[in-house]
């Protein structure tokens, strides 16, 4: 199992509140969320990917639990893609408006690839969740021909 980089964000106080969805208030049990996205090269937005991506398709799922040390561990698979996949990322908003990226592989990317993220603090992990809850967070998947991406899917979550 690889691990990808721990993610930073930067909150400013507005971002401490926790909207109306709970999502493992600080100092609260620990939660535990099952998050997964499938991707296709038409939800990709403009510029839309170029050769054949017809059949492109690629699926992260996963586990990620916020507690104090909060961590994801995650399976990619995808197929049909128009060459080696360079990156898997998974992105957010953040709380100042700015997109967050997470790394998921990159150059050593495979299908059946297994992830764990680690998460510095319990809030970035709970952000993770709320976007996702939101419909504000995705999965991209770039290729050497389709740096910007190739495939892409939002991320869902649900508490289980």
């Amino acid at each position: 199992m690889s691990t990808a980089r721990s993610i930073g964000l930067a909150l400013t106080a507005g971002a401490l509140l926790i909207p109306a969805v709970a999502v493992g208030a600080p100092g609260a049990a620990t939660a535990k969320y099952r998050l997964g996205a499938t991707m296709t090269a038409a939800k990709m937005a403009a510029p839309h990917p170029k050769g054949n991506v017809a059949s492109a398709r690629g699926s992260l799922t996963g586990t990620l639990t916020v507690a104090k040390k909060s961590t994801a561990n995650w399976t990619l698979t995808y197929s049909g893609t128009t060459g080696k996949v360079t990156a898997a990322r998974l992105r957010y908003t953040r709380a100042d408006g700015l997109t967050e990226q997470v790394l998921l592989c990159a150059t050593t990317c495979r299908s059946g690839l297994k992830v764990q993220t680690t998460f510095r603090s319990r809030l970035l992990a709970q952000r993770l969740v709320q976007q996702a809850l939101a419909k504000k967070a995705d999965v991209v998947l770039s290729t050497k021909r389709n740096p910007r991406g190739e495939v892409r899917g939002l991320l869902t979550a649900r508490q289980i």
